[in-house]
């Protein structure tokens, strides 16, 4: 088994609803790096008709 790193990534459009998914990556660095890139576009005050946003959490998974 190996441990890869996991973060959770919502896409909102208004009218649309959101979607939930996850993305793995090898190292932890990685997956921070991943979280800084999408919540880098985030700079407005007042939430846009659409946007996407990672949550800080990283979390340690077991894979096959």
């Amino acid at each position: 088994m190996a441990i890869k790193y996991q973060i959770q990534v919502v896409e909102s459009e208004r009218g649309w609803g959101r979607e939930y998914w996850q993305e793995v990556f090898d190292t932890y660095d990685e997956a921070k790096a991943r979280i800084k890139e999408i919540n880098s576009k985030n700079t407005s005050i007042r939430a846009p008709d659409y946007y996407m946003q990672a949550d800080d959490t990283i979390e340690a998974i077991e894979v096959k």
